[in-house]
């Protein structure tokens, strides 16, 4: 028994489906539910949105050498300070004093 692998629409390949076609530029309809945000990140009507105000306003802040921008009041991490290269140290045992 041989196959003849040279036409794919023989055995189910691309062509066989050719009624099935996205078109990814369509905006999404509204059904009444709303969509998880991974959907709402990859539909096709969120790739080519502005900036929001926020973004463009903490962009700016960051541009302008600000920062903790979000942290509701807290102090945040300035700038992070690398720990001074150690050598281990052992800890100390406490001796007991020998007893005479």
């Amino acid at each position: 028994m041989s196959t003849d692998r040279s036409n794919p629409s023989k055995h189910g390949g691309p062509s066989d489906h050719g009624d099935r076609k996205i078109n990814t530029d369509a905006k999404v309809k509204n059904d009444g539910a709303g969509r998880l945000p991974h959907e709402r990140d990859e539909s096709p009507d969120a790739q080519d949105a502005e900036p929001r105000d926020v973004m463009r306003q903490a962009a700016s802040d960051l541009q302008r050498g600000l920062v903790d921008t979000d942290l509701h009041g807290q102090r945040g991490v300035e700038k992070v300070k690398p720990a001074a290269p150690e050598q281990a140290k052992p800890i100390a045992k406490e001796r007991s004093k020998p007893t005479r």
